[in-house]
């Protein structure tokens, strides 16, 4: 019968007859079971998180090879104290540092009572000091070039053209202000006020721009010369006039350091111990013979003047900075 038929009949005839074959047999096929799904049961797998690396900075005063150098052996003795991982950073300047801070990006910092101020209004926490010389516990140098005759005490400083530190600089700075108005000194009658801008070697910069005969003289905190004199010739200065330390820098915790890590931070600091042979030449590296906590009420003289400064503000600040010829202008408007 197929040998008769067109190929368009045989393929529907083939069709048919499948079709009967697959409804006859029907019955007889054993289809799996429907799998059923409990949605109410769950499993739950441990998912490993990336370990933050905190981060550590000192306020860059020095050149990032001294930095290093000073506080390496410190940051390595945190890690394997507080098993947390820890490195150090370095920012190009003050005003970078301070915004670090304030952006979350620094975790444990260094810096002048100053900053610490600053940094509090931002959301960070002090909460360490060093004693010794890393408490940088050392007043300001009012420092001219050698061959400067004009300028011989604090007194001939007046109407003249300062370079100092950073507006955020507290011995560099906000201090020789300070003293500046202590000594009948008017601020404003000052020719120029100027804080140049540094790459993590703020004291060699303003030492070189006061060795450029482009100011009269400069602040710097005591003890500069004999830290640059591997860089700039110390003979090449003199002090015309020096005033005692204030506040000591301080340690500050940035906003996102969990209190587990700050507890085990500041546990590690406070059993440094210059009587510790163990941690004897760490601490001598770092020029401190201990480190205690601190809270704000320990930067009371710094918040002191910064209010009769009035400068809380931090955008009153940098309205102290100026040149003759501003002001001018200023006055002609």
């Amino acid at each position: 019968m197929l040998k008769t038929m067109q190929p368009k009949q045989k393929k529907a005839f083939i069709v048919a007859l499948l079709t009967v074959l697959f409804l006859i047999l029907l019955p007889w096929l054993h289809f799996k079971e429907t799998l059923n799904v409990d949605f109410k049961q769950h499993a739950y797998f441990n998912v490993t998180q990336p370990v933050k690396t905190l981060t550590y900075a000192v306020l860059p005063q020095y050149s990032r090879t001294i930095t290093y150098q000073k506080y390496d052996a410190f940051v390595d003795y945190l890690r394997k104290s507080t098993h947390l991982r820890i490195k150090q950073i370095f920012p190009a300047n003050f005003e970078e540092h301070l915004r670090m801070i304030e952006n979350g990006e620094i975790d444990i910092s260094f810096v002048n009572s100053v900053v610490a101020i600053y940094a509090e209004q931002k959301g960070a926490k002090i909460f360490a000091k060093a004693i010794g010389t890393m408490g940088h516990d050392k007043g300001t140098d009012i420092v001219v070039r050698r061959d400067n005759v004009l300028i011989q005490n604090i007194q001939d400083c007046a109407g003249k053209r300062w370079v100092g530190i950073s507006p955020l600089s507290s011995n560099g700075y906000i201090f020789p202000l300070d003293y500046f108005k202590e000594n009948n000194i008017d601020i404003k009658g000052f020719k120029k006020i100027y804080c140049p801008p540094s790459l993590g070697a703020a004291q060699e910069t303003v030492l070189l721009n006061l060795l450029s005969g482009e100011y009269d003289f400069a602040t710097i905190p005591n003890g500069s010369l004999e830290t640059t004199s591997s860089h700039l010739n110390p003979n090449n200065f003199k002090v015309i006039a020096s005033f005692p330390p204030l506040d000591s820098w301080v340690f500050i915790a940035g906003r996102n350091l969990s209190e587990d890590q700050l507890k085990r931070i500041k546990k590690a600091m406070f059993s440094l111990d210059i009587n510790k042979p163990s941690t004897r030449k760490l601490l001598n590296k770092m020029g401190a013979e201990q480190i205690v906590p601190a809270t704000r009420s320990d930067l009371a003289t710094t918040q002191r003047i910064m209010e009769k400064l009035g400068i809380l503000n931090i955008n009153k600040l940098y309205e102290t900075l100026w040149q003759d010829d501003e002001k001018n202008n200023e006055g002609e408007r």
